[in-house]
């Protein structure tokens, strides 16, 4: 095209340069689910403020897909794999590609609980077993485990924050307390078959 044409074309383009802000919708589901978005980023990623951030950037993708969150099956289920995807997009992964949640196994209660080295020591061996298979779950039963186990969480709070039935939530758990059972038998077991 020719240079005229172009600037007229461009001249006649009008940016917005304030006043966006999200639908009222979208502002009631930010502070609905932003405590539990953190909460799970936060396992994840090295500091709160880093969950804040990826909490914040999945719930700025929200908003501009937003018309699409409210035409699908539901905006909660829509958005958890936004979230989930900004979360897993910065946290550290292993060299097999699993979310790293070794510094997670430094922060539990056993461990606090745990007297003298010995103790303390076999503790973390047995949370950090437990983390990596965490980490190895399927992707629901991940966020499942996460939610519930290691942030507390009861079935129909995790069930409203991924958008999911509780029975299914439930069934995950279930599914993943068995997966886990399974990977740690032969830890349980001194290392036998």
């Amino acid at each position: 095209k020719k240079p005229d044409w172009i600037e007229g074309c461009i001249s006649k383009v009008v940016v917005a340069t304030g006043g966006l802000r999200p639908p009222l919708e979208h502002r009631a589901f930010t502070e609905l689910y932003r405590p539990g978005y953190t909460a799970y980023g936060k396992v994840f990623l090295p500091t709160g403020a880093e969950a804040r951030r990826a909490v914040a950037e999945a719930l700025v993708i929200l908003w501009m897909r937003w018309d699409e969150a409210l035409v699908s099956s539901g905006a909660a289920q829509f958005a958890w794999p936004i979230l989930r995807w900004s979360v897993m997009a910065r946290a550290p992964h292993t060299a097999d590609h699993h979310p790293e949640l070794t510094p997670a196994a430094f922060d539990t209660v056993a461990l606090a609980r745990a007297v003298g080295p010995g103790d303390q020591f076999r503790q973390f061996e047995e949370s950090l077993n437990l983390f990596q298979a965490i980490s190895r779950l399927p992707d629901l039963e991940l966020d499942v485990t996460v939610l519930v186990h290691l942030r507390g969480m009861d079935t129909a709070a995790v069930a409203d924050l991924l958008g999911l039935p509780p029975s299914l939530i439930t069934l995950t758990d279930e599914r993943a307390r068995r997966s886990l059972a399974i990977a740690l038998a032969p830890h349980s077991l001194g290392g036998t078959p």
